[in-house]
């Protein structure tokens, strides 16, 4: 499967690098996880998905931008672009660059990410879901990263515009009008493409499809079946990390539990091993009486993203949030601010429960841990008897060869060594033996 833009490459000879800018939860997950987890079928496909580990494009993200993830500077972010740019400019193929943190990117920084990609023919990629699905996902990641405030006063704040960081970092990132306008700066509209997500209804594998289209993957080439995408919280477990997050901030905040630790603790093994599969609550919605002004903007941004020119894979169309149906009440998920405590105190229970399990052989590896390092010790202490003893045995051997003191010490403490030692001494024994009658005959 060749796309146009990997024909085009062809002719001309330039390699051709995809820079996929987002939006957040519009599918990046799921698609950078099918990237990483089959690099060897892509570069067989003359596909390059770069860097030595899987965070490897976010950290890029962050270095373009010389900034913190929520506050916290991670010391492996510095130099991440320029080693990812390293690696793309050995490659002779098409290269494909992912992460979401790129749409925040200012005009300068990305004018600065296309001029150190010069060696190549840019396209910036920008994934885009519908609004009315995009706030709900948006609020609940946002509760996975150690953020408290409910979904009413999210939506409320969305609506109005607020300059809250929650809200200007959500429309700098889920703006594609806006996030392109800033790219746009350095790359022409005919190299930047829309893929729009499918609806939720459609086969699991569309939207990676579309990806794969533009970029010139063959889609069946790379397995699929087993890659995770990053799936929102349901209301229930939203509604108990919300809580987890105003006690950690009452307890003392980053100096009671950092950032990295957040990042261990909460939000990799409670998020993601507990909270995140648990069969229950549903997920997030937005309230049916928000849909007008959803609507409203989102129709805006369908026209501006027409009149921009770029290239569509997909429908714009998708981008239109249907208003949901009367009968579709009766079966929502509950208000994400109005769960039920006692659903939120059996989630509580439930993530103690793992919680202690983990605890309980986190203490059991570290028992062994210790029982090893005492065996490496002991080990240790005899070797340096061992030596002490060579070393006192050396001193007061000094007149004997030194190798003569070795084997010694050697066939001490290996049996073959000592038996060949001993034929040694026959066979010296026999000679001299020879030379006696030799002499006296």
């Amino acid at each position: 499967m060749v796309s146009q833009v990997a024909e085009r490459a062809e002719n001309t000879g330039r390699p051709v690098v995809f820079l996929h800018l987002g939006t957040p939860k519009s599918g990046t997950t799921y698609l950078q996880n099918i990237l990483w987890t089959n690099r060897e079928r892509l570069d067989a496909l003359g596909v390059r998905y770069p860097g030595e580990h899987y965070l490897s494009h976010f950290h890029a993200a962050l270095d373009l931008q010389d900034a913190p993830f929520l506050g916290y500077r991670d010391p492996a972010v510095r130099g991440a672009w320029a080693r990812l740019v390293d690696e793309t400019r050995a490659w002779p193929g098409t290269t494909v660059i992912s992460h979401e943190n790129f749409s925040t990117a200012s005009p300068e920084q990305a004018k600065a990410a296309v001029t150190d990609l010069d060696f190549a023919e840019v396209h910036l990629v920008l994934t885009v879901r519908d609004l009315a699905r995009q706030i709900p996902a948006a609020w609940q990641e946002d509760i996975k990263n150690r953020h408290v405030l409910g979904f009413a006063d999210y939506v409320l704040a969305l609506r109005e515009d607020r300059r809250i960081p929650q809200v200007t970092g959500f429309w700098r990132m889920q703006d594609p009008v806006d996030v392109l306008a800033r790219w746009g700066e350095s790359v022409p509209p005919e190299r930047i493409h829309v893929v729009t997500v499918p609806p939720a209804d459609a086969p699991r594998e569309s939207l990676w499809r579309r990806f794969a289209e533009l970029t010139g993957i063959d889609p069946a080439a790379c397995d699929v079946a087993e890659v995770d995408a990053n799936p929102s919280l349901g209301v229930v477990e939203a509604a108990m990390l919300r809580r987890v997050n105003r006690a950690l901030n009452d307890y003392g905040g980053d100096s009671a539990l950092d950032r990295p630790a957040y990042e261990r603790y909460v939000k990799d093994r409670l998020t993601s091993r507990v909270l995140r599969r648990r069969p229950g609550g549903g997920r997030p919605r937005l309230p049916a009486a928000e849909y007008p002004w959803v609507a409203e903007r989102s129709a805006a941004t369908v026209r501006a993203l027409r009149e921009a020119g770029y290239a569509v894979v997909g429908d714009l169309a998708e981008l239109l949030p249907a208003a949901p149906a009367a009968g579709d009440a009766a079966d929502a998920p509950p208000h994400p601010d109005d769960v039920a405590e006692s659903a939120v105190a059996a989630t509580a229970v439930e993530s103690a429960a793992f919680l202690l399990t983990e605890l309980a052989a986190a203490a059991g590896d570290a028992h062994a841990a210790r029982a090893e390092l005492a065996r490496e010790r002991a080990e240790h202490a005899r070797a340096r008897q061992a030596l002490d003893e060579l070393r006192a045995e050396v001193a007061d051997d000094r007149a004997k060869p030194i190798y003569k003191m070795v084997v010694r010490r050697l066939s001490e403490r290996h049996p073959l060594v000592m038996r060949l030692r001993v034929a040694y001494w026959h066979l010296v024994e026999h000679l001299r033996d020879r030379r006696g009658r030799l002499k006296r005959g």
